[in-house]
Parts: structure tokens; C-alpha cells; sequence
């Protein structure tokens, strides 16, 4: 006997289908430009000297692995608040603040977005275009899901103008999806100035900012990446944060993250806090130990602090001088589109204004994965392989 006879297939992910596919592509000269993790100009995940030197330590010290509290590591949890909105800002305002130790990134939006819609908002505003899990996270919160403007994909650029007018016309308590930096997958962040309006509109029209912070330190520096969330929290609002550990620390597969949640006052925190934990306690009880003490060990420590920092300059430097490269050199191969736009970016992704029927073609005939967006990751270029990238760019033009 079968109960489960007529449970409904849904579609592979798309992004984890292009990995599957792509390993099982016998060619040579194959090229994964899908996957969003970071790699060396080898094309190998890379684990950090920092995070080798933390783990040392730790097992050095011979720490039972006990359960974690439902809140997991206060220690990590209180250094990356630092990092997140400043030591100062937590000096004069940090009893405001709920941090609480979750799955990765992604566990940290679905608490957030469990907790926003039993006590905020049924409405949440997202990004067009946004991270493709973005909405399956929401869908299963049970949201109202709608977009506003961001990427105009026939300029290439990023519409704030439009962006501007449609979270105006949001209502008071709508909750607002913002990407702090590199913006996945479009790879465009609004300026200082635009966040700066971003957040006298959202005061006035007394909406919550909803942020996900995947790539702190990708960008310029760990402070001036971190210039989008101080400004909504300087402006006043409530703003909850999801972070990730990933790829600024290099631990994918530990699952580090932490959600937080600025609120009005003591009293409000300590309300804020129950809650959270509670929804924690019932959807995964604790979070694991081991790559928060590796963060904890790292930002508490002055020379693995500055090992890490040294590290994630490096991987920026990868990233700017092969997104140059591959550009320039791609201008330069006779290409009849303009792929211009794709040096202004920031961050591991940018569209490459590529048609679905293209990236049709330049998977079948050369190798070449990418997301039918026409999205890829910089990482996943190299000296070896840029050539090929981009000889098949330009065959597939106009198919």
C-alpha cells in the first residue's frame, strides 16, 4: 500500500541541475559558470588559512560537542552583529538588538521570514530579478509574493527611478527583500546616495527592510560593504538582517549564519528574542557547532582577524581582475553585442544579456553552462578556459 502515489514532481533546482549537468558533460573543455561559489583561478574552492589556523585551536582545547543553546554561539553571534552594524553602533544601541545563530544564510531568511509573517506582514516585495530561491523561501512562509523594479534588462543597468516609485506605493507594515551588496544575479548595487533616499522613503512610508547579506566584504571592504544596512538602521527602521557565512568565510557546507533584528527598545528585544527561538526550537531545535566556533575564533582573534581580512582582499582582487579580463578581452575578440556593462558590476555574478536561445545553444555546443539568464559567475573563468568562453560567445551570437 502507497499513500504517495500522486504527490506532484516539482522541477530540479535550476541552479544545483546546471552542476549535476555539467559533471556529467563528457567534454574537455567544459565550463561551470553557474554554481555560486567562490573558486581560485584553479577552479577549487579554496579553504581559508584562517578558518585552518581556528580549527587548529579548537581542537587543541579538546571542546565536547554538546548541544549548542537554541540560539547557538552568542560569542559568533555578537561578533558578526559588530561586523554587520558597527562596534559603535552596538556600544550605544546593542540591547535593541536580536541575533540569533541559524542554518546558513538561507535558514536565516526562512526563520526571518516565518517570524515577519506571523507577526508583521502577509506582503513581502521582492526584487526583479532575485536570487531564485528568494521565492521558493517565501512561497513556503506562506507570503504574498509580488516584485518591484530593479534590473533593466535592455539598458543593463540598474532602474532606481522605478525601483523609487514602486516602494512608494507600498503600504505601512509591507515588508521590503533588499540585497545589502553584490546583488545576486544581476551583480548591480545601488549607490550611497540612492540608499540614502532608499531610506528617508521607507521611514515615511513606515515599511520593514528585510535584508540579505551573502557577500559582506566582496565588494570594496567589510565596512563600506556593510554601508546599505547602517544606513537603514541609522534612519530608524526595523530592520531585520539574514547573514551568511558562506562565502566570506569560505564555510558552504557548515552552515553558518545568524538572523537579526533591530527593535525599538529592551523590552521589545526581549519579546523579539522568545520568539525566535521558539520558531527555531520547533523547525530545527539547535544549529551546529562547529563552523560558528571557527567565525567566533576567527573575529576574536587579532592575527586570524587580519589573516581572514588579507584573504577575502585576495579573493576581491580575483574577482575584479577576471571580470576586466574577460571583458576586455571578449570587446575585443569582434563581438557584435556591447558586453560593456558587465565591467561595472561587483561581486561574483553579472548578466551577460545573453537570450535563453543562446544559452541554449552555447550549453549544447560548447560546453559552456550558465543559468538560461544568461548569469555567470566570474569564478568560474580562468586563463585556461577564457578563451573558449568566449570564442563561444561569440558563435552562439544572434542563434
Amino acid at each position: 500500500m502507497s499513500f504517495f502515489k500522486n504527490v506532484t514532481r516539482v522541477p530540479d533546482d535550476p541552479i544545483f541541475h546546471i552542476t549535476v549537468a555539467h559533471s556529467q558533460d563528457q567534454r574537455k573543455e567544459k565550463v561551470n559558470l553557474g554554481v555560486g561559489v567562490y573558486k581560485d583561478l584553479d577552479l577549487k574552492t579554496p579553504r581559508m588559512q584562517a578558518v585552518y589556523k581556528a580549527e587548529e585551536e579548537d581542537l587543541a582545547r579538546d571542546t565536547p560537542v554538546v548541544y549548542l543553546p537554541i540560539d547557538g554561539n552568542k560569542n559568533c553571534v555578537a561578533a558578526l552583529a559588530k561586523l554587520v552594524f558597527g562596534a559603535d553602533w552596538i556600544e550605544s544601541e546593542g540591547e535593541r538588538l536580536c541575533g540569533i545563530q541559524t542554518l546558513g544564510g538561507t535558514g536565516a531568511l526562512r526563520l526571518g521570514a516565518d517570524f515577519l509573517h506571523q507577526e508583521v506582514s502577509q506582503k513581502i516585495f521582492v526584487s526583479q530579478p532575485t536570487w531564485a530561491n528568494h521565492i521558493g523561501i517565501f512561497r513556503r512562509a506562506r507570503f504574498q509574493i509580488a516584485n518591484y523594479s530593479y534590473y533593466d534588462v535592455e539598458a543593463h543597468a540598474l532602474d532606481f527611478e522605478q525601483m523609487y516609485a514602486d516602494v512608494k506605493g507600498y503600504e505601512a507594515g509591507d515588508v521590503v527583500l533588499l540585497h545589502a551588496i553584490c546583488h545576486n544575479p544581476s551583480g548591480c548595487d545601488l549607490s550611497h546616495e540612492q540608499w540614502d533616499a532608499l531610506a528617508e522613503l521607507m521611514v515615511k512610508k513606515r515599511l520593514v527592510p528585510f535584508v540579505d547579506c551573502a557577500y559582506q566584504g566582496f565588494d570594496v571592504s567589510l565596512e563600506e560593504d556593510a554601508y546599505s544596512i547602517r544606513t537603514l538602521v541609522r534612519a530608524g527602521l526595523p530592520v531585520v538582517v539574514a547573514y551568511s557565512c558562506s562565502k566570506n568565510f569560505g564555510l558552504y557546507s557548515e552552515r553558518v549564519g545568524a538572523l537579526f533584528v533591530v527593535t525599538g527598545d529592551k523590552d521589545e528585544q526581549e519579546s523579539v528574542q522568545k520568539v525566535l527561538k521558539s520558531i527555531a526550537r520547533t523547525s530545527y531545535s539547535n544549529p551546529p557547532r562547529h563552523g560558528a566556533m571557527v567565525v567566533e575564533r576567527i573575529l576574536s582573534d587579532q592575527n586570524l582577524h587580519k589573516l581572514w581580512e588579507n584573504e577575502l582582499e585576495s579573493y576581491r582582487a580575483r574577482l575584479k581582475e577576471t571580470r576586466e579580463k574577460f571583458v576586455e578581452k571578449l570587446m575585443a575578440s569582434g563581438v557584435q553585442r556591447d558586453y560593456s556593462h558587465m565591467k561595472k558590476g561587483c561581486g561574483m555574478f553579472m548578466f551577460t544579456g545573453m537570450t535563453k536561445s543562446e544559452v541554449a545553444h552555447i550549453v549544447e555546443d560548447f560546453g559552456v553552462y550558465m543559468t538560461s539568464a544568461g548569469r555567470i559567475n566570474i569564478c568560474g573563468l580562468n586563463n585556461e578556459n577564457m578563451e573558449h568562453v568566449i570564442g563561444a560567445i561569440k558563435a552562439v551570437e544572434g542563434k
